[in-house]
């Protein structure tokens, strides 16, 4: 079965209909995706927020997170495992704050992260 639907737009661009479908179309693809990698990476659609701003914040942060978890040039693994890996391995989270691009497992002993005494204070990490 095939489905058709008529959209009507004003526009003062003097391309072609053929073109600007297009480019609403591409544009239309962009979100989509950016959509499912949202919901696979962070089940966005599944969330129980209901509140406007913490919608938008949550939607905020997840796209920054998605933003430094895709920086990782040196894994194969997908977006949620190595956002995982990240929420598990304070040495690699650090990694990608820091954009250490030469990072691998041999240079894991050359960063250390120090719990702090106080649990009021922050923990801090370093190179050795």
């Amino acid at each position: 079965m095939v489905e058709s639907e008529i959209r009507y737009f004003l526009s003062s661009c003097p391309d072609s209909p053929a073109v600007l479908g297009q480019a609403i179309r591409s544009h239309w693809a962009v979100k989509n995706t950016l959509h499912w990698v949202l919901d696979v990476t962070f089940r966005e659609d599944d969330s129980r927020v209901r509140d406007r701003t913490a919608v938008r914040n949550a939607a905020l942060l997840h796209k920054i997170a998605l933003n430094i978890v895709g920086r990782d040039t040196t894994s194969k693994a997908s977006v949620r495992a190595r956002r995982k890996r990240a929420a598990w391995n304070d040495t690699y989270m650090l990694q990608l704050l820091l954009e250490w691009p030469t990072y691998s497992m041999q240079d894991q002993h050359k960063i250390r992260c120090v719990a702090p005494a106080n649990p009021t204070e922050t923990q801090q990490c370093f190179a050795a």
